[in-house]
């Protein structure tokens, strides 16, 4: 279907300007109202953005001067204390010698005709000196086994004198502990 148009050209012409000049009005006001909203859209934002940043700054402010009080640094104190201690409570532990495990194998290996008069530990070295007297040189022999198979003992120092006599024998060891052992519970 075609329109027919009964105006006059000179006429024609001048409505398609109108009509196209109301459609720029109507465009440029839609943009200025545009812009109009965003730009006070954008000035609200800026107002409460600073509003939130001086909250924000406020708190912060109190914060630090809480962790600045003297409570806050008496308790940093405290716990740099406490941490120096439990340091030093993991070191000692660490050192600590279970002289108990090797004390109760070494009554364990003596054999009942010997009798111990005196026995010596040394910390740093792990050195161990006994001496006694045994009825029989078997059991000073005995000794000497028993010595060699504990795991606790290491190094045993057997001098000949141990067997000069069948009876009554005058007895001197000297061994080391295994130190890996008796630091272990």
């Amino acid at each position: 279907m075609r329109l027919i148009n009964l105006l006059p050209p000179s006429q024609i012409k001048q409505t398609r300007f109108e009509l196209i000049s109301l459609n720029l009005r109507k465009f440029w006001v839609w943009v200025s109202i545009s812009l109009i909203v965003l730009f006070v859209l954008a000035f609200v934002s800026q107002i409460v953005i600073s509003n939130e940043i001086k909250d924000t700054d406020d708190q912060i402010g109190n914060l630090s001067d809480s962790l600045q009080s003297s409570n806050t640094q008496e308790l940093e104190k405290q716990v740099v204390t406490l941490n120096n201690e439990l340091k030093n409570f993991d070191i000692i532990q660490s050192e600590h010698y279970f002289w108990s495990n090797a004390l109760i194998e070494l009554g364990n290996i003596i054999p009942q005709a010997m009798s111990v008069s005196l026995l010596t530990m040394d910390r740093e070295t792990g050195e161990v000196q006994i001496m006694g007297v045994s009825k029989q040189r078997s059991a000073v022999l005995e000794f000497w086994a028993n010595v060699k198979r504990s795991d606790y003992f290491q190094d045993i120092n057997f001098p000949l004198a141990n067997l000069e006599s069948a009876q009554d024998v005058n007895f001197n060891y000297t061994f080391f502990i295994n130190q890996e052992l008796i630091k272990q519970e």
